[in-house]
């Protein structure tokens, strides 16, 4: 459907009639601001207060004290981060009681009462995460404790859909694929710096950031013909008073460029003797109106930047090893999406901690030093030296979004230590039977779980495992894989990290021994661990414990291959071949095996050929090339 508006100004001018579109077909919200060349010449001419939305935007709540409370809503589809592009940094759960109940009024006058909200988790029993740009990108969200939303157990996916059918909110993850509305919800100032420079201003939505809007003193009514401040319609006529609110400078009157400035000149041309015209110049009143006069105090710009691949950020993480330092570094920070100029625009994690997921702090800002706010030098690097945490090994990561876009920055995942220690760090499978299953990723569950199993082993009526079980330092939850609501089990990924003591270790075989002779005292150390903490795991099996499995979290050790082979460690990822060579009759390439897994589930040997031969032939450069190769693993290095 399409509307026509026809309207007569004052002045003298007759405007056509003009078509105006809906809003796309992909909405439920239309909004009515009309995109026009309608201005407000008169006091008594009122422009919709959805113009002080981002387009597809409705407003539900206007002050005038504070920004324009305003919500998007879909036509149903499948989970997506669609309200990321708005720069809105609230959801449906943190609004006021006042505003949810805005929200539940429009949305039950649509007949929905089901839709998306930009909440996600990564597996069914992570944490639920917020995904929305800002400091809080990422951010695991405790509704239990910290929001008025009532989540439901019975889950069966990882995309949060909340809804209204009864006098309260609720909410429960579902299949990301389903298909529902989903709601954006907006009630932040329109303006933001971003990367603009100083004095100019963009848009915290997508639309309008490829421009940057100022608004300068003028001097003796001199002005650039290019880049003038263009009020093209409703939306762009409340965007310049957005901006009048934010400038450094106050004016009475502001030159402006509209698509009518030609046809307000023709009809002020005043007609003087020798054909001299006195030019008048279309202007934005301080009181909100538009006019025409002869001079101006203030002129209004927007300039286009350009995107492209060169101002692109990057975030790259650097532990120094020595000093114990994570070091973020940031090239290109100023085309990172962030709310002010304190706002590092970058959110670090980290699962080194007791929670399976934390968010990391910055301890203080290396480069550029605190610079003058005039200065517009734009630094290509910041560094900021980020907290650590936990007391042992961890990955570290930063995620952040770039203007124009909205595209998500991202670093590699680096692994970083608060202090030495001269532990080993392996990864249990442990099945666990507990009764509390609901928030089981939160913190406290998670300490509670492990400090039980602790106080276990140290108490069990063995004297030898009481003593195995002295070599645990830490443990720590850091995945859970399943939760069997009927057999009241929940199996989880647990690191130990365990010292080495070779008093109480003298237990293995004459066979165990022979298998890493040779090897690093490092990797004998963690070879000789594994197996004494695997056997004090196994003898401790209960109803409440069952153990699974164990791995070293660095790299796989040695062992046998179940064809007489001998393996020498390889670190995750790296491929390695038999201390003896073999090359396959049918191929005539060496044997080799590939370390497998990551730092979590811990390093894992690929499965080998179910049937190979080796050739009985090799040559003697072949033999030459295949010792010169043969590297021992320095895990000190690692």
């Amino acid at each position: 459907m399409r509307q026509v508006v026809c309207a007569a100004v004052v002045l003298f001018l007759t405007l056509e009639c003009i078509s105006l579109a809906t809003s796309d077909n992909a909405f439920i919200t239309n909004g009515e601001c009309q995109q026009t060349e309608i201005f407000i010449w008169q006091k008594n001419v009122s422009i919709s207060v959805d113009c002080d939305c981002p387009p597809n935007f409705v407003a539900l709540i206007s002050d005038d004290k504070k920004p324009t409370f305003c919500i998007m809503l879909t036509q149903p589809q499948k989970w997506s981060n669609i309200c990321i592009s708005t720069g809105t940094t609230d959801d449906y759960y943190e609004v006021t009681v006042r505003e949810r109940a805005a929200i539940n009024s429009f949305l039950r006058k649509a007949n929905v009462t089901e839709f998306w909200i930009s909440v996600q988790r990564d597996g069914e029993y992570d944490p639920p995460l917020k995904r929305l740009p800002g400091r809080k990108w990422g951010l695991p969200l405790d509704f239990e404790e910290d929001y008025d939303l009532e989540i439901s157990t019975d889950s069966s996916g990882n995309c949060l859909r909340a809804n209204i059918d009864h006098n309260y909110s609720a909410a429960s993850f579902v299949n990301c694929s389903d298909i529902y509305p989903h709601l954006c919800v907006y009630k932040r100032s329109t303006m933001l710096r971003l990367h603009c420079p100083h004095g100019a201003y963009t848009t915290r939505y997508s639309k309008f950031q490829e421009h940057c809007f100022s608004i300068v003193e003028a001097q003796n009514n001199i002005w650039k013909a290019d880049g003038l401040f263009d009020v093209d319609s409703h939306r762009k006529y409340q965007l310049y008073q957005n901006l009048a609110r934010e400038a450094d400078v106050k004016c009475e009157s502001t030159k402006i460029q509209s698509n009518l400035t030609y046809k307000i000149q023709q009809a002020f041309l005043i007609k003087k003797e020798g054909n001299e015209n006195m030019l008048k110049h279309a202007v934005m009143r301080s009181d909100g109106t538009m006019a025409v006069a002869e001079e101006f105090d203030c002129i209004a710009y927007e300039n286009k930047t350009e995107a492209n691949y060169y101002n692109a950020p990057e975030l790259k993480l650097n532990f120094d090893r020595i000093h114990k330092k994570l070091l973020l570094i940031i090239h290109n920070g100023r085309y990172l999406w962030r709310e002010n100029g304190k706002d590092v625009g970058v959110v670090c994690y980290t699962d080194g901690d007791t929670e399976l997921l934390k968010v990391v702090g910055v301890k203080r800002k290396v480069w550029p030093p605190q610079r003058s706010i005039d200065n517009e030098e734009d630094e290509g690097q910041e560094i900021y030296e980020m907290k650590l945490y936990g007391d042992f090994p961890g990955y570290y990561w930063c995620e952040g979004h770039s203007v124009m876009n909205f595209t998500l920055i991202k670093s590699e995942r680096v692994i970083a230590q608060k202090k030495e220690s001269d532990v080993h760090i392996y990864s249990v499978s442990l099945e666990v039977y507990d009764l509390e299953h609901e928030n089981l990723w939160q913190k406290n569950n998670l300490k509670r779980m492990m400090k039980e199993y602790s106080q276990y082993l140290k108490a069990y009526d063995n004297d030898r495992v009481n003593r195995l079980a002295g070599m645990i330092k830490g443990m720590q939850v850091m995945k859970i894989e399943s939760i069997s609501q009927s057999l009241q089990r929940t199996r989880l990924i647990v690191h130990v990290a365990a010292r080495y003591n070779v008093d109480t270790i003298n237990m293995y075989s004459d066979a165990q021994e022979s298998l890493c002779a040779g090897c690093d005292d490092s990797v004998e150390e963690h070879y000789r661990l594994k197996h004494a903490l695997k056997f004090l795991f196994e003898a401790t099996e209960s109803e409440k414990y069952h153990f699974k499995g164990i791995n070293s979290t660095e790299l796989c050790l040695p062992q046998d291959a179940h064809d007489d082979r001998k393996w020498p460690p390889a670190r995750i990822g790296q491929t390695t071949a038999p201390l003896e060579l073999c090359l396959i009759e049918t191929s005539g390439l060496p044997l080799t095996r590939k370390c497998t897994g990551d730092r979590t589930y811990g390093g894992v040997w690929q499965k080998l050929p179910d049937f190979y031969a080796c050739s009985q032939t090799v040559q003697k450069h072949t033999l030459q090339l295949f010792n010169y190769t043969e590297i021992p693993v320095n895990v000190a290095e690692m």
